[in-house]
């Protein structure tokens, strides 16, 4: 058997796409992928975990040369439109319903995306001549022609849209008799807050999002002429701190309606990765029908055959064409050594959560442990990373759940400490002052609701929910696993969530990367 080299500094990639060198060298082309090249497929929101494949799928969308890309970048539009825009922040502090201008926003960042992308000279004469040019004069051409008249450059000068929501601002406070939103602000009642709403509905509607519309229908028309052309606009990072907890999910909804309308465009695709729970919680917060959202994802879904055959596509990259080597390398021939009784290929898939990043992750702990002592992986390499790979892990899930789970660490703490093996809902039911204890170790806890609950608690109903959300947060994070059939079944995109009858039906195990080391492997 012909020892495989493990080189200093060697790894097969970082784990994120957003910095990562030979991506496209290395890409495992997915079912997902293939719907995503599919004009015809209208399923356009990636839905996953964070580390599950949404920004590699997206830059690699950016990578094919047969399609034209155009990426919308969700922070910078936050910044333009909402977070320094005097008009927002005042109808916010009346708890206006903003959702009919967030669709209009969306809906004139990504028709401009495009229209500027066709015609980068930033000529909006010469890009509306063309279309003009080739389709025939029609009562959608002579509103828009009108349109762009009224708005000279919408697409293209950035000023033209502060000019369009100044007149917005200027319209609600003269109906409001020209008075400053301070001196309204304390003494607005429900009536007058429905009539300001009706009225931003109203002027937008009345010009802006029917033109909006008109230019779409227009775009089509022309697109149906010229089937050659695809254009896919992105938006990716729809899980970070872009936008205040306030507004998120009424901007994520508006994108969600704003996509739909593009159903109909030919060579057109607007595709947003999005976390299963931040959709979830979308639609929870506005309150809408999960149907619509639901038909447009692209569920991201990964086996352990699948991430075996992903590291085998990195390794033979490295191998061949950094290393020049030309001895085939695979996932299961770099990792053929016993860690107890278990191949070290099985071992590693047994401690990580399925997702790219997480494999790609702990496979770099392995080679950094290896490269340190020579040519081949051996089992104490295997369990160094592994305690590495699990403090990434979980300062990775503390940053992926800190808006919802501020203390997921802590949550994780509070079962470990009692159960290694499977417990039910009656066994930690019957722990909770000790559960209790240690949550309050919890750093932050004025902004943990979770933790708070638990502290104004005294009584047996309360204790139960909270044993309930307890375990909810734990199961949703991956962390925990419930037990059906001798089968631990995990988070996924088709339920993320427990269910009302789990607590009753259902035993419960901690994911075997949090579980108390068996030292006899060591």
């Amino acid at each position: 058997m012909v020892d495989i080299i493990i080189h200093r500094h060697m790894n097969i990639g970082t784990g994120a796409a957003e910095s990562e060198d030979y991506l496209t060298e290395s890409f495992y082309e997915t079912d997902e992928y293939k719907k995503l090249l599919d004009f015809e497929n209208k399923q356009t929101i990636l839905l996953g975990r964070t580390g599950s494949g949404k920004t590699a799928l997206i830059k690699m969308l950016h990578a094919n040369k047969n399609i034209s890309s155009i990426e919308i970048n969700p922070d910078n539009f936050v910044i333009q439109y909402i977070r320094n825009n005097s008009f927002i922040q005042e109808m916010k502090s009346l708890d206006i319903n903003l959702s009919v201008y967030y669709k209009f926003l969306w809906l004139h960042e990504i028709i401009s995306g495009i229209i500027k992308h066709m015609f980068p000279d930033n000529e909006s004469a010469s890009f509306w001549g063309i279309i003009f040019g080739d389709l025939n004069q029609n009562k959608n051409i002579d509103e828009l022609k009108k349109y762009l008249q009224n708005n000279d450059g919408i697409f293209f000068k950035p000023a033209t849209m502060e000019n369009i929501v100044n007149g917005l601002d200027c319209f609600i406070k003269t109906k409001l008799g020209n008075k400053n939103i301070a001196e309204i602000s304390t003494g607005i009642g429900s009536e007058q807050k429905r009539t300001i709403q009706s009225q931003i509905s109203m002027q937008l509607n009345n010009e802006h999002i029917r033109n909006l519309i008109n230019t779409l229908c227009v775009l089509q028309e022309y697109f149906g002429t010229n089937t050659r052309k695809k254009i896919v606009v992105t938006i990716d990072d729809l899980d970070k701190d872009w936008a205040n907890e306030d507004c998120k999910y009424d901007l994520l909804n508006a994108l969600q309606e704003s996509i739909l309308m593009f159903k109909g465009t030919p060579n057109i695709k607007i595709v947003i990765s999005l976390r299963s729970d931040m959709l979830a919680k979308t639609i929870e917060v506005t309150e809408k029908q999960p149907d619509k959202s639901l038909a447009l994802t692209i569920k991201l879904h990964w086996t352990r055959e699948m991430l075996s055959l992903l590291v085998d596509k990195k390794l033979e990259y490295v191998y061949k064409y950094q290393y020049k080597s030309q001895t085939p390398v695979t996932f299961k021939t770099m990792f053929a050594c016993k860690v107890g009784d278990m191949p070290g290929n099985r071992y590693i898939m047994e401690k990580i959560f399925l997702r790219p990043r997480d494999i790609i992750s702990f496979v770099n702990f392995v080679l950094t442990a290896a490269s340190v002592d020579g040519a081949r992986v051996e089992a104490r390499h295997i369990i160094e990373a592994e305690s590495k790979y699990r403090t990434y892990l979980i300062d990775a899930l503390k940053y992926e759940w800190k808006s919802l789970f501020p203390n997921i660490d802590i949550y994780l703490k509070s079962v470990r400490e009692l159960f290694n093996d499977a417990f039910s809902f009656s066994e930690i039911f019957s722990k909770y002052e000790m559960i209790q204890n240690t949550l309050l170790d919890a750093e932050n806890i004025e902004n943990d609701k979770l933790v708070q609950a638990f502290l104004s608690c005294n009584k047996d109903s309360c204790r139960v929910k909270n044993i309930q959300n307890l375990l909810n947060a734990l199961f949703t994070s991956g962390i925990l696993g419930k037990i059906e059939v001798n089968n631990i079944i995990y988070s996924d995109n088709d339920s993320p969530k427990l269910g009302m009858f789990d607590f009753d039906d259902c035993k419960f195990q901690i994911h075997p990367i949090f579980r108390k080391m068996d030292l006899n492997h060591k």
